[in-house]
């Protein structure tokens, strides 16, 4: 296996790396997502406030702001296999650590571990995408990532919910951990791929630095449009099941399946990557995907019946063509650079995470759920601004 793949039919037709690639990501994107189900029992139990329960969330992402900073010198003092092995084996630990359900301070610090384990994952994950498949097959590969992305929000809601709503979110915490152990014990067996891919041998002296990704007119603003949807995605995630089942009267059972929609489609993710590879364009995927999201979240406090259910149809269809697009542009910006624009990308994307269910919460509690919902399509409104005005084609 070769340090760097350039041609399609040597990069794509070696099917394993894809799948190893695939399963992790979806592993740590489901470790992430999994307690999403679950909020609405745990404030029962614990008698949290909204507020309180979103640091949840939160604590997942402030290790990932950390670590996506220094994500260029871990990956070169280390390297590929320790940095994924490390992820792995944070994510065990953490998912383990919440399962036991003892304080609430407890799951905090175990969502913290989980942070830190899939800030290492993804650190790992994008390098190896970006050194193994190179540019032509950028965005076929970010689809796949995107994929499985949106894979891990239907099974966290669906599965997870199912489980929560049948037995009780303890036992929905100890299927996750059971399910990471066994996609741990394929990843860390087969994890000298990411060993085997190495660093690119084209390194110089001199270290690309965050700042040059901020000099970068598209990479801020690639970065503040990824920062206002990943607002709105946290958002949504955390409270779009609370919003249905106390404002809008559902089941917890169907909120789950409606909320879950958002990401229905994300199995057409790789799809929309190879045709923006063909076409060598990325905005017009991200001024889709954004549009739809602000529309969508702006109206649904106001449908009921059918057009609300229509709703969650645009949804699932503006979900499929962001992921892919907006993982490719780091590299189609900054070249050779590249790391350093996937750092402000993650960056941008987990401080999202971590203030915008936050926010939200806040205006739950003073505002009530309707104008709390409202916020979240104001930061999907952001980000269709600010993808606008992107140059990049």
């Amino acid at each position: 296996m070769t340090n760097s793949l350039s041609t399609e039919d040597s990069s794509l037709n070696d099917v394993f790396p894809i799948m190893l690639v695939g399963l992790f990501s979806f592993v740590f994107y489901t470790s992430m997502f999994y307690i999403s189900p679950l909020l609405p029992s745990i404030i029962v139990d614990f008698g949290t406030t909204y507020v309180e329960t979103s640091s949840l969330m939160a604590l997942l992402f402030i290790p990932q702001i950390f670590f996506s900073i220094f994500a260029s010198p871990l990956i070169s003092r280390f390297g590929l296999k320790k940095t994924a092995t490390a992820g792995m084996l944070l994510i065990l630990l953490g998912t383990i650590l919440f399962a036991f359900d003892t304080l609430f301070i407890v799951l905090q610090v175990a969502r913290f571990i989980i942070g830190t384990g899939v800030a290492l994952a993804f650190v790992a994950t994008m390098t190896f995408v970006t050194i193994y498949f190179g540019a032509e097959n950028r965005g076929f590969v970010s689809g796949i990532i995107g994929m499985t992305y949106s894979l891990s929000i239907v099974v966290s809601f669906n599965l997870f919910g199912w489980i929560n709503t049948t037995a009780n979110y303890q036992t929905a915490s100890w299927a996750m951990f059971l399910f990471a152990c066994g996609a741990a014990t394929i990843i860390l067996a087969k994890c000298n791929i990411f060993a085997s891919a190495g660093l690119p041998e084209n390194r110089t002296n001199e270290k690309p630095k965050l700042i040059d990704g901020l000099k970068n007119r598209d990479m801020r603003l690639i970065g503040f449009m990824w920062l206002a949807v990943n607002m709105g995605m946290g958002s949504y995630l955390t409270w779009v099941k609370v919003f249905l089942i106390d404002y809008k009267g559902f089941t917890p059972a169907m909120a789950d399946l409606l909320a879950s929609f958002i990401m229905m489609l994300g199995i057409l993710r790789p799809f929309v990557g190879k045709v923006s590879d063909k076409l060598r364009r990325r905005k017009i995927f991200v001024n889709i995907s954004t549009l739809g999201y602000g529309i969508s979240i702006l109206i649904l406090p106001f449908l009921n019946g059918f057009a609300l259910y229509s709703v969650f149809g645009i949804m699932s269809i503006a979900g499929i063509f962001i992921a892919p697009a907006v993982l490719a542009l780091p590299g189609d910006v900054m070249k050779e650079k590249a790391q350093v624009g996937y750092s402000i990308l993650n960056i941008s994307a987990n401080i999202g995470y971590l203030i915008g269910p936050v926010i939200t919460a806040w205006f739950f509690d003073n505002y009530g759920l309707f104008v709390g919902l409202l916020t979240i399509g104001v930061f999907f409104s952001l980000s269709f601004l600010f993808s606008v005005l992107l140059k990049v084609k």
